[in-house]
């Protein structure tokens, strides 16, 4: 299986084309050089972070839950966003977002749904402030910051076509 189309690189061919050949292990000497220019790149302590991969789910939520709860601990304003479900909801258990989701100002976020404005799945964010009930989420888009109020969005289980299940939860998890 190839890969052909760009999504959050969509409006940056040149890092799409060098994405492109690292997937086939064709990597130009210049891609090399950008890439290794990457390297221990430092960030400003205020802004979205990059993200780290782990081999293991339980290792990231131990390190999500711990930064949270470091933000709780220094009189961060934590609120906890309970999903509402509907129909099967068994089959809600392979849901992108959780049942529950607990955040805080300063939490480092990731976006579980494509939202309006360029938010791809998987973009990242830092939670600002909240706007009433929910919460305002600082993103980068094509290298600009954005604010965003993300409120609920559904999420949809289907059998043979027909939505059979429904999650409304807000579209974010600690990242």
């Amino acid at each position: 299986m190839t890969l052909t189309a760009a999504f959050r690189q969509k409006n940056d061919s040149g890092f799409f084309s060098l994405l492109q050949r690292l997937r086939v292990g064709r990597l130009r000497s210049e891609d090399v050089e950008a890439l290794n220019g990457c390297v221990d790149r430092r960030f400003p302590a205020d802004s979205i972070e990059p993200t780290i991969l782990h081999s293991h789910c339980a290792a990231v939520g131990g390190i999500n839950e711990g930064r949270l709860k470091e933000l709780e601990e220094a009189g961060g304003d934590a609120r906890s966003f309970e999903a509402k479900d509907e129909g099967l909801v068994d089959l809600l258990r392979a849901c992108p977002a959780k049942k529950i989701v607990r955040l805080c100002a300063g939490a480092q976020v990731i976006l579980t749904k494509n939202l309006p404005g360029g938010l791809a799945n998987g973009s990242r964010g830092v939670v600002e402030e909240w706007a009433g009930e929910i919460p305002r989420v600082k993103f980068s888009v094509n290298g600009a910051e954005v604010f965003f109020n993300v409120g609920r969005v559904d999420f949809e289980a289907t059998l043979a076509g027909k939505v059979v299940a429904k999650r409304s939860q807000i579209p974010l998890a600690l990242g």
